[in-house]
Order: C-alpha cells, then structure tokens, then sequence
C-alpha cells in the first residue's frame, strides 16, 4: 500500500491504538511510531525537515549569543536574557558565571529547553573549532 489516508487505510496500515478511539495526534504518532513507519504514513519528511530548520535557526542564535560574549566579555553577557545566560555559560565552560546568578550545573541544565540542551555541546564544539582550543577560557 503507497501513502496512507487518515481513513481506513490508515488503522489498517498504521499500528492504529485502539484505546485512542480514533483521535491520534500527529506528535503522538511521530513519537511512537518507527521513522520507516512514519514515511509510510506521509508524516515524517514535513516534520522533521521543520524540526531542522528550527535546530539550525538555533544554533545560528546560539553561536551568535557565545560570539557576542566572546567579543564583548562579561558585559556583554550580562545584557542577555537569563535563559541566554545559562545557555552561554555552559557554552564558554563558565561555572562562576553561573555561580554569580545562583544557579548550579544541575539547574542550569535543568533550566535549558529540550532543544537547547541538545545544542548546548554541538555549538561549544563549534566554538571550540573556529576559535581554537581554549578560546572558551579567554575571556574574563
């Protein structure tokens, strides 16, 4: 069977939960459900090309904040958000930093979004790469 209708075809060939009676999110299915499985259904490549959009457009916000915190130092990371705060800081390696606004490693990881907390290390990386070894620790 090609792609699925949101009819019968789509119980039949969709693993469709009974003990959902009919009303099945799509972010339900996509979380469930198998990534073969998914594309057989027509739901996979929409949402996850939209899902790297949205990781890519972060990671560019991201790289920008730590950037401007590299250039500008400490000043210029006090004019972020908090939540920018706690993301750049653990992007830069910056303990004292988080310290200085009563948060811990633990909090601040726990303050990060699901999404941020995956790009945290990928944007470090990055940083780490561009600037050379150490280039985190430069600033004061």
């Amino acid at each position: 069977m090609g792609q699925c209708s949101w009819g019968s075809a789509f119980m039949d060939s969709c693993t469709f939960d009974s003990r959902i009676r009919g009303e099945i999110s799509s972010k339900r299915f996509l979380q469930t459900e198998s990534r073969p499985q998914r594309a057989r259904c027509g739901l996979a490549r929409g949402h996850e090309v939209r899902e790297s959009i949205d990781m890519q457009l972060e990671i560019v916000h991201l790289q920008q904040l730590a950037t401007a915190v590299l250039e500008g130092g400490r000043a210029a990371w006090t004019k972020q958000s908090p939540s920018e705060q706690v993301a750049v800081a653990l992007i830069l390696n910056r303990p004292d930093w988080l310290a200085s606004i009563d948060c811990t490693l633990c909090e601040a990881i726990e303050r990060l979004s699901p999404m941020w907390r995956e790009l945290v290390p990928v944007v470090e990386r990055n940083l780490r790469n561009a600037k050379g070894v150490g280039a985190a620790r430069s600033i004061s």
